[in-house]
């Protein structure tokens, strides 16, 4: 199997595998709405938007549920196909570096034109990516990445 049919096997078997739990809770979201409206006296029809209240958020969890797991493997196979950009008619994803930090290990040591209440990190910064050292500082640089989604404009 190519890297790209293995790419869309998972993609299928993630969607597959999310969507069963999240139809049933719209399902009974939609079971709870319809009987909330036949309903004929009021405490029945307190009793039933009650019934869905629980279903919508039991719904909003199995959504978000569901995002955050196609969201993960979107972004496994993008990286693992090194795929460009996924661009659709209203949405661009893409994988982005997570952003280098400053750690100040020592405080005592930081130059005082760096001190405001507490150390200007991003002036510390702006001097370490440019060569410049800062006792007392660290610049940090993850190796990790996350997925990006945008819409297009």
């Amino acid at each position: 199997m190519s890297g790209s049919a293995h790419a869309t096997e998972i993609l299928h078997r993630v969607s597959r595998a999310v969507y069963s739990p999240t139809y049933a809770a719209g399902a009974a979201l939609a079971r709870a709405q319809q009987e909330l409206l036949a309903a004929t006296d009021v405490v029945a029809a307190m009793g039933h938007t009650l019934a869905l209240i629980i279903a919508a958020e039991h719904l909003a969890d199995m959504a978000a549920e569901a995002a955050k797991s196609l969201r993960a493997t979107l972004a496994d196979q993008i990286a693992e196909t090194n795929a460009d950009d996924v661009v659709t008619m209203h949405h661009k994803a893409y994988i982005a570096r997570d952003a280098a930090w400053v750690s100040v290990d020592q405080p005592d040591l930081v130059p005082k034109q760096y001190a405001k209440e507490t150390h200007d990190k991003r002036a510390i910064k702006s001097d370490m990516d440019k060569g410049i050292e800062v006792p007392g500082c660290t610049l940090v640089v993850p190796n990790s990445s996350h997925l990006v989604i945008r819409n297009r404009k």
